[in-house]
């Protein structure tokens, strides 16, 4: 139970310490939402060592609500976007989802498709908008090749870290990310934070059982 606490405090440092950064700095460019994305992710991959499943569907549900009622009354500044979207409140639903699947047995699939979305997804639609490279409008949502790049790379890498690149990964590992890529490329309103961890995860329990591998850290 301590270490539920102690994961509570973490959140909500996030949450509240990078709004009052984006507060004070008053900068025009809504980075909270993307660094809130990218630095949770970081924080939920420790889930499998430190919590229980109990405990991560009890977390999950408390920062529901609590990004539920911070959208309703607009406190954080995550939520001050132009277009419609329920990411923040599709990630935590995303995350009970991903321990329903793969937890305890499963923390590898568990972990990736939290990376995956925590980097791969957030990267894509930070460093994609920076960068406006040939950008593409998908259901009136802004979509760049830019970013997919970046989606595909970060991908790329994070099944590697996990898998390594023998020859006969290799073309797996590739076919896997540019599926994710191109499935995040079309998916919008936010139900990418839904859809392309649950996918990375099935995915990678696909490729640990075809291809025998036999323990993964």
């Amino acid at each position: 139970m301590q270490n539920f606490f102690i994961f509570l405090t973490i959140f909500t440092i996030i949450f509240f310490g990078i709004d009052l950064i984006q507060k004070f700095t008053n900068h025009k460019s809504k980075w909270s939402r993307k660094a809130t994305h990218i630095m949770s992710g970081i924080v939920v991959v420790f889930f499998p060592e430190f919590l229980s499943s109990a405990e991560i569907y009890a977390l999950t549900i408390f920062f529901f609500f609590f990004l539920l009622v911070s959208k309703w009354k607009n406190i954080l500044t995550l939520h001050d976007v132009s277009r419609t979207t329920y990411g923040e409140l599709i990630y935590p639903v995303s995350i009970f989802i991903l321990n329903y699947l793969f937890l305890p047995n499963d923390a590898y699939a568990f972990k990736i498709g939290i990376l995956v979305l925590a980097f791969s997804d957030g990267l894509a639609g930070w460093i994609g908008e920076k960068l406006d490279y040939k950008p593409i409008f998908i259901f009136q949502h802004k979509k760049s090749i830019g970013g997919s790049m970046i989606f595909f790379l970060s991908t790329l890498l994070i099944y590697s870290s996990f898998f390594g690149l023998s020859l006969e990964l290799v073309l797996p590992i590739i076919m896997v990310s540019l599926a994710l890529t191109i499935l995040e490329f079309f998916v919008t309103l936010g139900f990418d934070n839904l859809v392309i961890p649950i996918v990375a995860g099935l995915l990678s329990k696909l490729i640990f059982i075809n291809f025998n591998i036999l323990e993964l850290i």
